[in-house]
């Protein structure tokens, strides 16, 4: 590492370091209690302190962090991995995991975790070129799931440690199977959930579309019908759409924090639509008003969560 990392107290912070100041790392603030390097750089944590001075230390910094302003995602706070009882170099592994592809190269499919945007895709792409024996490296940034082309007499175990100092861990715990991730399986079930809530409020609506309303006789049934409607609606916005609500709080923070509009999420303004629809119709309800749109605003909760399932 480049630099002596320590902790310091309140007492003992640079002047230019306050709470509010950004991790020169994950950009999030600092707190009460930075980790302070010798060249003054500022950090919210000892993982991001480390994995700064890694990224400095390979040479990959400006590339890295350049990509990351760039892909915009929600940025989180480093962490360094446990210590792995995976041994990549075990004959064991090499003959339940990894396979021949001729030529002198072998093949083998990891789980990693801890990839979150772009740059942490460029990072691990860049292992062939500096460390020894590896072909080829493809993360699917999705799936945290990595392919890696290696010679057949190259150890690995270098490269399990050269991407432990980034804060990666790997796993083959999924290497074979095939199956779906858990971030996966959950998107899946909001995704079926909230299927079914806009399938109901869809049901409701059509007796608005042909012609329920309150001034005819039977307008407790449309009273009724907008409340029902609220009521399966609350569920649909509350667990739906809590990831659109949570990214774009975290970039209007961002954004506010570096008075930088570019760093807003595109889940920003989504997650306003969502808010303005849903608060318009709940306030018309509660208010006797015929004007309500639950419909389109859980059908589009069970839209958007469908392509961000089909895009992983």
């Amino acid at each position: 590492m480049p630099d002596t990392l320590t902790a310091t107290s309140s007492a003992e912070r640079p002047l230019s370091v306050v709470p509010d100041s950004a991790c020169a790392h994950c950009g999030l603030p600092v707190g009460a209690f930075p980790v302070v390097g010798e060249d003054q750089a500022a950090f919210c944590c000892v993982g991001c302190s480390v994995v700064y001075g890694a990224l400095r230390t390979a040479g990959l910094d400006a590339r890295f962090y350049a990509l990351r302003e760039v892909d915009g995602s929600e940025r989180t706070p480093a962490r360094l991995p446990t210590a792995s009882t995976l041994d990549l170099d075990d004959p064991t592994f090499r003959d339940q995991h990894t396979r021949p592809l001729g030529d002198g190269l072998r093949c083998t499919d990891l789980f990693v975790d801890g990839v979150h945007c772009a740059a942490c895709v460029w990072l691990i792409e860049r292992m062939p070129h500096v460390v020894d024996g590896v072909a080829d490296a493809r993360l699917d940034l999705g799936r945290g799931r990595l392919h890696l082309t290696f010679d057949s007499d190259a150890q690995l175990g270098p490269m399990q440690t050269w991407l432990a100092q980034f804060g990666y861990s790997v796993s083959a715990q999924r290497a074979t199977g095939g199956g779906a991730t858990q971030a996966e399986r959950a998107l899946l079930i909001k995704m079926g959930v909230s299927w079914a809530l806009a399938g109901n409020v869809m049901l409701l609506a059509f007796a608005f579309y042909s012609g329920l309303d309150r001034a005819t006789d039977a307008g407790w049934m449309a009273s009724a019908a907008r409340w029902l409607s609220l009521g399966l609606a609350i569920p649909a916005v509350v667990y739906g759409a809590s990831g659109f609500f949570r990214r774009a709080w975290a970039s209007v923070r961002l954004a506010w924090r570096t008075r930088d509009p570019l760093r807003l999420h595109i889940d920003t303004p989504i997650a306003l639509g969502i808010a303005a629809g849903f608060g318009h119709s709940a306030w018309t309800t509660a208010m006797g008003g015929t004007a309500v749109w639950f419909d389109s605003i859980t059908v589009l909760i069970a839209a958007l969560l469908t392509a961000r399932w089909l895009q992983l």
